[in-house]
């Protein structure tokens, strides 16, 4: 209900005590403000992340064999070990949650033709590759692992 007192009371505080109203809505302002900016820039933040993701998974790990820090059983600090084909099953059977592993070795190098050298990725992956990333097939085809590949960005 319209209570006319109340109000006349409400405003009659208001004038009284204009200073204290206007920093408290100064304030209110500035909270509203502050939490709307914030979430913007969070949208924003993750829009931009999942955008450089393009069209890699998003539950993607890459495991990457690196040289040892510590000797080990008589191996010597400073080896690289060496993944195989066998490491796959072997994850397959004692890792939870793991639906594809793609494995992937590439090398890096210059072909030169003429006068003309550019500087190219030679890549070999398997069949899984093609069920996580969008590969777009040039020349070739996917089922006899021979395909060229248009590049990454």
């Amino acid at each position: 209900m319209f209570d006319r007192d109340t109000w006349q009371e409400i405003f009659a505080s208001l004038r009284k005590h204009r200073l204290r109203t206007g920093l408290t809505a100064l304030g209110v302002f500035w909270g509203i403000f502050m939490l709307v900016f914030m979430l913007g820039m969070g949208s924003g933040l993750q829009n931009a992340i999942f955008r450089d993701f393009g069209n890699h998974a998003r539950n993607l790990m890459y495991v990457f064999a690196t040289g040892t820090s510590m000797p080990y059983e008589g191996f010597q600090p400073g080896r690289t070990p060496r993944l195989n084909l066998d490491d796959i099953e072997y994850l397959h059977e004692k890792v939870d949650g793991v639906d594809y592993i793609a494995p992937r070795t590439n090398k890096w190098g210059n072909i030169t033709k003429g006068e003309i050298t550019e500087n190219y990725e030679i890549r070999g992956e398997l069949t899984e590759m093609i069920k996580w990333k969008d590969i777009v097939c040039i020349r070739g085809d996917t089922f006899s692992h021979r395909i060229l590949m248009k590049a990454e960005k």
